[in-house]
C-alpha cells in the first residue's frame, strides 16, 4: 500500500505592495483577547511576514456578510473559514471576523479587523478553541 507524505513545501506569496490598496493608512488589526494589536499601515506591512512565517499554505473564505454602510464608513460581520498548513500540520479554522471600512479618496479601505475565537480542527491548541 502506498504511503502518503504530509510534507508540504512553502507555496505562498504575500504581495506587500498591494496592502495599501486594501488597508487604510491608520488601520488597526486587533489580536485575540490578550494579544497585541497592530496599528498603522506600515506596522501591518511589517508584521505580515512575521505573523505568517510558519504558514506554508492558507486559503481564506469570507462568507455571509452583514454590511452596514453609513456615509463614508461601513461595518461588516463575516463568517471566516481558513484552511491551512502550518509547520506541516494541516488544519481548518472557523471563526467570525468584524471589519470596519473607510471610504478614502482612493476608494474603500479596511479600517479595523477584529477576529473572534471559533473552532479549530484539529482542536489541539489554545487558539481557536470552541467557546
Amino acid at each position: 500500500m502506498p504511503t502518503r507524505s504530509t510534507t508540504v513545501t512553502t507555496c505562498k506569496a504575500i504581495d506587500l505592495q498591494a496592502i495599501p490598496d486594501v488597508y487604510a493608512h491608520d488601520a488597526t488589526f486587533f489580536g485575540f483577547e490578550g494579544e497585541t494589536s497592530t496599528h498603522g499601515l506600515e506596522a501591518i506591512i511589517a508584521e505580515l511576514p512575521i505573523a505568517t512565517a510558519a504558514v506554508q499554505f492558507a486559503m481564506h473564505a469570507f462568507l455571509n456578510p452583514t454590511i452596514t454602510i453609513v456615509g463614508n464608513t461601513a461595518a461588516a460581520t463575516w463568517l471566516m473559514w481558513i484552511a491551512s498548513v502550518i509547520d506541516d500540520d494541516p488544519r481548518a479554522v472557523y471563526l467570525n471576523a468584524d471589519l470596519t471600512y473607510a471610504r478614502t479618496p482612493a476608494g474603500w479601505r479596511i479600517q479595523t479587523v477584529r477576529t473572534h475565537y471559533g473552532m479549530r480542527l484539529p482542536a489541539n491548541t489554545t487558539h481557536f478553541a470552541s467557546n
